[in-house]
């Protein structure tokens, strides 16, 4: 709208006087082509079934005109103070609510009036170039903001590690993460109270490398620590990888393109080869054809490498902490719970078999199975059968 004609004393007097205002052309890159006087998201709105199915619903709401839980803004740390010029933080202040598991839902009865800007201001073209480069650092999507393509503060992707007494393999596992032709990465680790030399390893190979970071725990199991683990990773997309496994160099990459370009799916994992000890393949394992969560309620097939969006993480419960195997199968029966799950059928992960797997204990491995299934069928409120049925 125009203001130039009001001051703050009628619109004191007269609150409706607002409404008479002139409606002006909004800029070229905020025009609806069809209608240029409407707000320019709303064909996104139609096209999108209101956000449901958008990739980067964040870039969609405008501080202008939102309303937001306090507990919300609270958790994802407010809004970022390095914004210091005209614009970006609610870009990054969305974007994190994004990743914490919040919906973007269009409230098309709700009517904002905004100002028109003095685009020609100083302030504004000085403050649009600091702010862009922020933008890139912190927002994956804006990226190409940055002349460096190493230059950013929050990577689009966390690969975590849960790691106890691996120090057999751990380095060469952290190496393949690193070595990814996929670069806008970071590798989270938890380190589950080894008693042997693995982080002397870890510091001693990747003390200086911006893109590793590693907590240590008192010993607490694999789901305590595979919790923590993601907990920590700051990426848009999280990458499971076991301390004692590899990579395919082009694993990452692979699944961030499908991931990027189907919105649809929260969840997407590969096939699989199985290693020796000393790297030696022992053969490959491809899994069911397509992926059935009626099939995965009765056995865990999701199966390496697996990468999930992190906003499903939050709409989840944590992995249940009692457990002592079956951690992977817990989290991705919840997360089916949530969000669509999509097998990529190429194998792009080494799995070494050797004598720490917790899948070598079958008794154990067998309990908490049944147990995550046992868990997966309360939450559904539906009496666990004693064959198959649908679900």
């Amino acid at each position: 709208m125009d203001a130039d004609s009001i001051s703050a004393e009628e619109i004191l007097k007269d609150p409706d006087t607002i409404f008479r205002l002139k409606q002006t052309m909004p800029p070229l890159e905020r025009r609806n082509p069809k209608n240029p006087m409407d707000d320019w998201r709303l064909p996104i709105f139609k096209k999108t079934k209101g956000l449901k199915v958008h990739p980067t619903p964040y870039t969609m709401a405008g501080g202008g005109n939102m309303a937001f839980w306090k507990k919300w803004a609270l958790e994802v740390g407010g809004f970022d103070e390095d914004f210091t010029q005209w614009g970006g933080e609610d870009d990054v202040f969305n974007y994190k609510l994004y990743k914490k598991g919040a919906y973007f839902i269009p409230e098309l009865g709700a009517l904002g009036l905004h100002q028109k800007h003095d685009d020609a201001a100083s302030y504004r073209s000085e403050g649009r170039a600091f702010t862009k480069r922020l933008l890139g650092k912190k927002i994956p999507m804006y990226r190409h903001f940055l002349s460096g393509g190493d230059d950013w503060e929050v990577p689009k992707v966390s690969i975590f590690i849960r790691s106890y007494n691996s120090g057999k393999y751990i380095k060469e596992a952290i190496e393949s993460a690193l070595n990814q032709t996929y670069k806008d990465l970071e590798v989270c680790i938890v380190d589950d109270g080894s008693t042997d030399d693995t982080l002397r390893i870890i510091r001693e190979a990747f003390g200086d490398n911006r893109r590793v970071r590693w907590l240590v725990q008192d010993h607490k199991g694999p789901a305590a620590a595979m919790n923590a683990a993601i907990d920590m990773c700051h990426g848009e997309y999280i990458g499971q990888l076991d301390s004692g496994d590899l990579l395919y160099p082009t694993a990452v990459e692979e699944l961030v393109t499908f991931m990027d370009k189907h919105p649809e799916y929260g969840v997407v994992y590969s096939d699989y080869e199985l290693i020796d000890e000393e790297g030696n393949c022992l053969g490959t394992v491809k899994g069911f054809k397509k992926f059935s969560r009626k099939l995965l309620m009765s056995q865990m097939i999701v199966s390496p490498f697996r990468m999930f969006r992190v906003k499903y993480w939050n709409r989840i419960a944590k992995i249940d902490e009692d457990l002592s195997a079956a951690v992977d199968y817990d989290l991705f029966l919840k997360l089916s719970e949530v969000c669509n799950i999509y097998h990529y059928r190429k194998i792009l992960y080494k799995y070494r078999v050797h004598d720490s797997n917790i899948t070598r204990d079958k008794e154990r491995l067998k309990h908490c199975t049944e147990e995550v299934q046992k868990r997966a069928w309360r939450r559904l409120k539906i009496k666990r059968p004693n064959g198959n049925c649908d679900i």
